[in-house]
């Protein structure tokens, strides 16, 4: 996130949402609740991290902030997933090759169009995506589980 250093030194956003779960999300609801401008942008190689060290611990980190994106609302965030992971299951059940052809397109469109505008590798992208849904309903049930059972830990401190 880019800021103009005084408007930052007069809203202090990162002490407001020092106990926050996804800080940057919350620093763009408070920048937007002050009329101010911004946006999420790709970097495109520009910019890198290494959020997690290993796939438990990126697991572990998205479910603990996915449901941040509905703004905690568990029925949203099921709705969601049911589209995404049990729409196209629904449609693999019709056994209508045309609808089949049709939603698996759509997929692969979708696919490469996401990794073209992230600079990503469309193909290790189109091959991956069974996992990545796999990923998905894994990190949806956990995210889902810690948020109902108030057991969401973070480096070593409840949140």
């Amino acid at each position: 996130m880019l800021f103009d250093a005084a408007i930052y030194r007069e809203h202090h956003w990162h002490e407001q949402v020092k106990n926050e779960i996804v800080e940057d999300v919350e620093i763009m609801k408070l920048v937007k609740a002050a009329s101010y401008n911004g946006e999420a942008l790709l970097a495109n190689g520009m910019v890198s991290c290494r959020m997690y060290k290993s796939y438990i611990d990126a697991i572990q980190g998205f479910s603990k902030n996915f449901l941040a994106a509905f703004n905690y609302n568990v029925l949203g965030f099921l709705i969601y997933i049911i589209l995404v992971i049990g729409g196209p299951m629904i449609v693999m059940t019709t056994l209508d090759f045309h609808l089949i052809f049709f939603m698996l397109g759509l997929i692969l469109l979708i696919r490469i169009m996401n990794s073209l505008s992230a600079a990503q590798n469309a193909l290790f992208n189109v091959i991956l995506h069974p996992l990545q849904m796999f990923n998905l309903t894994l990190i949806a049930f956990l995210a889902i589980q810690k948020y109902l059972t108030k057991t969401n830990v973070w480096k070593g401190r409840r949140i």
